[in-house]
């Protein structure tokens, strides 16, 4: 899917591979975190200016990793488009998606009840979106957006 983003060319998503080399294919690795919530306090910090086109590494538990038919991780992608506040976790492998207002997280003032318990519950949802998360971590690649991608749909660049 960052392949996707990045060329604006579509990619087939192959949910049945498992234990693809994500460091082999996304080169330098740009943040880690030790638990989702190292990794959301990470995440809050982009403004809606900021784009985002990366895959997360989730390292699982040694003794998850012992389970038949178990991998060292999975991956899943996270994209945060330009002039957004929203977050897209996206698990082509479980094809499964989950959205994440950062505009919760990011007010100056104090949170009333009812926002606090939005934020509250989207934290528990990207918790276990994410699932168990071992001693290495959650780690980053990113990758660039092509250029046209967050052009409007239909709007052309050729002079009228």
């Amino acid at each position: 899917m960052a392949e996707t983003f990045e060329k604006n060319t579509v990619y087939l998503a192959r949910p049945e591979l498992r234990g693809g080399d994500v460091k082999g294919n996304m080169g330098l690795l740009d943040k880690s975190a030790k638990s989702v919530d190292e990794l959301l306090t990470q995440l809050q910090q982009y403004q809606p200016t900021d784009e985002l086109n990366g895959v997360l590494v989730i390292h699982r538990p040694a003794m998850l990793r012992m389970l038949p038919g178990a991998t060292q991780g999975h991956a899943c992608n996270v994209i945060k488009f330009k002039d957004s506040n929203i977050l897209h976790f996206i698990d082509v492998q479980k094809k499964t998606h989950l959205s994440c207002d950062l505009s919760l997280s990011q007010q100056v003032k104090p949170l009333n009840l009812i926002d606090q318990t939005k934020l509250s519950h989207q934290d528990a949802q990207i918790s276990k979106f994410l699932g168990w998360v071992g001693a290495d971590g959650i780690d980053l690649y990113k990758k660039e957006f092509h250029a046209d991608i967050n052009k409007k749909a239909g709007a052309s660049s050729a002079p009228a």
